[in-house]
């Protein structure tokens, strides 16, 4: 403990420098959650659990609630009738801290535990500090195994409490109890954990750590349990799964070549970095037909000035060749990319050179952001001289392009049928379904609720820029 005083106990900080320390994945899981104190305070508590950011936000937050539901609370899906609600955090842009804290200062009466990546910055929790906040304990994700000893310490101190450990030894223990609640046909399983590219914008290697593998074996046998338990999806996740076995006697095509032997219906990736892209992965995606045909490769820029800037360690000529030999490989693949747009200094030239790319590569689909600065990446400390106008504008110029391109791609989907895995009921109207296509292209249709989870043919007969309407087809 480095701190004591009337309003918050502080076991340990994060701290940027120490979270850059080689990390090892754990297997000192202790059954400590059925001790006589958890077993008594669980008994009617409900727990809600609210996720912000990617997919290996969502992962991490199945493993959460595996570790409740094997302590004896009960999971609720609404924040009301719960007695804990625990935060799992994103830290990549700065409207995602900003839509967490609204949401925080919404919560009333409520145990309140705050994880996730934000949990591990260095300025989030000395402003929960400093504030005197109200959220009880604050807590590393890699530092799970210790929640109910700090919810024990809350109760009987009445003090909150911050533990948040930045030497990541204990990262996603592989034996924590484990729950693929979120979806009984579709799961995210983990391949590797931190990143260390240490891309100049990217706040990830501070937040994750340096890059680590899972056990090829430990990975194989969770897809076959899933498998086992007829899911329909799985996708395999990671800040750069491009670069597993990289450090080891095995590669990331090697995994993805087991894994879809497995027989499981559905199977696809996120996310690659070009700089260590093999065509082997390529290869493998098109000898199984159970691999979607989808491929999701940052370029963040088309300009090379920009890219040296960002520390991506490739220039678009690069990049070009690449997706090329991709194509010529996999010619139907689907391609998705990620687009920064202001980065510090970007001029006009160098935006228009971002666009001659977008028009040559003519991506199926583009995440467009702009530069949000992230306090200890480097890029936080570079003259910013691209006004807030400026960015807009671009981000308007890029997205009219984005919007041509896939005006013209969508045409092919018209009156085509497909295999469509259905989600659910969709977020926009609640008296359809939505389903996505082998392509990943979202799909909203007139369905029976019983069609969820399932595998099933729709016509498509209507394109819109970002989701497609169909029908069910029946012969």
């Amino acid at each position: 403990m480095i701190k004591n005083n009337t309003d918050i106990l502080i076991y340990s900080c994060p701290s940027f420098k120490q979270s850059r320390v080689n990390n090892k994945i754990s297997n000192n899981f202790k059954k400590i959650y059925k001790n006589n104190w958890i077993i008594n305070f669980s008994k009617n508590k409900k727990v809600f659990v609210v996720t912000y950011g990617c997919q290996a936000n969502y992962r991490d937050s199945e493993k959460v609630v595996g570790i409740f539901l094997y302590a004896g609370f009960k999971l609720t899906d609404s924040e009301k009738d719960a007695d804990i609600v625990f935060v799992n955090t994103c830290a990549v842009r700065e409207k995602a801290e900003k839509k967490v804290f609204s949401y925080l200062e919404r919560l009333k009466n409520k145990i309140i535990i705050f994880s996730g990546c934000m949990a591990m910055e260095e300025k989030i929790v000395k402003k929960i500090i400093d504030k005197k906040m109200s959220i009880n304990i604050v807590i590393s994700i890699n530092n799970i195994g210790k929640i109910f000893f700090l919810l024990k310490q809350h109760i009987i101190t009445k003090k909150n409490i911050v533990d948040v450990n930045s030497n990541f030894f204990n990262v996603n223990d592989e034996r924590l109890p484990n729950n693929f609640n979120f979806s009984n046909f579709k799961a995210f399983v983990n391949v590797n954990y931190g990143c260390d590219k240490l891309c100049t914008y990217c706040i990830v290697p501070y937040t994750r750590g340096p890059e680590i593998d899972r056990n090829f074996k430990d990975i194989i046998d969770e897809c076959r349990k899933l498998a086992d338990l007829n899911y329909q999806e799985i996708v395999l996740i990671g800040q750069n799964v491009s670069s597993y076995g990289i450090k080891h006697d095995t590669t990331f095509a090697k995994l993805l070549d087991e894994v879809a032997k497995l027989k499981i219906p559905r199977i696809y990736f996120l996310t690659c970095h070009p700089y260590d892209f093999s065509l082997d992965i390529i290869r493998i995606m098109k000898k199984h037909k159970n691999i979607l045909p989808y491929l999701h490769l940052p370029i963040q820029s088309g300009d090379d000035n920009i890219l040296k800037l960002m520390g991506r360690k490739y220039n678009s000529q690069y990049y070009l060749k690449l997706v090329d030999n991709i194509r010529k490989i996999f010619p139907d693949i689907v391609l998705s990319t990620d687009i920064i747009i202001g980065f510090p200094t970007e001029t006009d030239k160098e935006f228009k050179n971002t666009l001659k790319i977008v028009q040559q590569i003519k991506f199926d689909n583009i995440f467009m952001f702009i530069f949000s600065k992230r306090h200890g990446t480097p890029a936080y400390n570079m003259v910013d001289n691209v006004s807030d106008a400026v960015k807009k504008n671009r981000f308007q110029i890029l997205d009219s392009w984005y919007m041509k391109i896939i005006e013209e791609k969508n045409k092919k989907y018209l009156n085509n049928i497909y295999d469509v895995l259905v989600d659910g009921i969709s977020k926009k109207n609640k008296n359809t379904l939505e389903g996505r296509l082998i392509t990943n292209k979202i799909v909203h249709f007139f369905g029976k609720k019983s069609m969820i989870g399932k595998i099933i043919k729709v016509k498509i007969t209507e394109t819109h820029p970002f989701f497609l309407f169909g029908e069910v087809f029946s012969k």
